[in-house]
């Protein structure tokens, strides 16, 4: 480097170095996982990659925009079909999670409830009991 403006374009160039480490986080380790592509054709691994970065920059886009601009509605940054998917994965989200944790619930009732019976399905759900049986199992004690 031979004046200031170089030694500040250089100083730029660091300061961006952030952002892609965590565009290459987003592709690598955050919600996209490129590193399990199993792609054997270099140019469809080509094609693949710049999909891929496209969706890491837009998560990565969408990210910093919440976090400096909260308040603003999605709607000016994606458009009404990815609010619709968005809002149909979120709700699958939701209910994996449920179904989960409802599951964990009913093994925890079943272990620190003595006495108390939850049948499960041919299909592995969970009959959960009503608040009176829970209560009449936990005061039977």
């Amino acid at each position: 480097m031979t004046d200031f403006e170089s030694a500040c374009q250089m100083v730029h160039y660091y300061a961006l170095r952030w952002t892609i480490e965590r565009l290459h986080f987003t592709l690598k380790s955050g919600c996209l996982n490129v590193e399990r592509v199993q792609i054997d054709d270099g140019a469809e691994l080509i094609n693949a990659l710049a999909l891929y970065y496209i969706v890491a920059w837009r998560v990565l886009h969408l990210t910093y925009l919440a976090r400096t601009d909260s308040d603003e509605p999605a709607d000016i940054v994606l458009t009404e079909s990815e609010m619709r998917v968005l809002t149909a994965t979120a709700e699958q989200l939701v209910d994996q999670r449920f179904e989960r944790d409802y599951a964990a619930f009913g093994d925890s009732l079943v272990k620190y409830v003595p006495g108390l019976n939850i049948e499960e399905s041919e299909q592995g759900c969970r009959s959960m009991p009503s608040v009176l049986e829970l209560s009449q199992a936990c005061f039977a004690v």
